[in-house]
């Protein structure tokens, strides 16, 4: 009989012990992240010679990466399947729409810059050159680039 008694005093020692810690568990759960604040940007464009040389600013944190585009109405006749990335670090991308040139810029310090070099070459329509920054669902300002 104390066998039994010392046996089911044990097992409710290690259920409470059991509650205990599942309870406390569920209540060091974290709680979802909120959404974040949304996101602010501007980008402004100055040529040099064929160059075109973007810089902006944002209220993304330090690191993150923003996609800097250049637009030109420019159909071409063979557009190709996928976009053709280039050894300058930028991605032409033919639709039937125009042409899109965009290359990734680091944020540091608030601010982005970028360096479109010889695109002043490539242009052939220049007065429907438009140049803004994409973040997830995020568009800055757009500014029309006319050398």
């Amino acid at each position: 009989m104390k066998r039994l008694l010392i046996i089911i005093t044990g097992l409710l020692i290690i259920a409470t012990v059991c509650i205990v810690g599942c309870t406390s568990q569920e209540e060091t759960t974290p709680a979802p992240v909120s959404t974040l604040a949304p996101v602010t940007m501007t980008v402004q464009a100055v040529w040099n010679n064929d160059d075109l040389h973007a810089t902006g600013t944002t209220s993304l944190p330090d690191g993150e990466v923003v996609i800097v585009e250049v637009y030109d109405s420019y159909v071409s006749r063979n557009i190709p399947d996928e976009p053709i990335k280039m050894g300058d670090g930028t991605t032409i991308t033919y639709t039937n729409d125009g042409i899109y040139h965009t290359r990734e810029a680091i944020v540091s310090n608030g601010k982005y810059e970028t360096t479109f070099v010889n695109i002043g070459v490539d242009i052939l329509t220049g007065d429907s050159l438009r140049i803004r920054t994409l973040y997830q669902e995020s568009i800055s300002n757009e500014v029309h680039a006319v050398k």
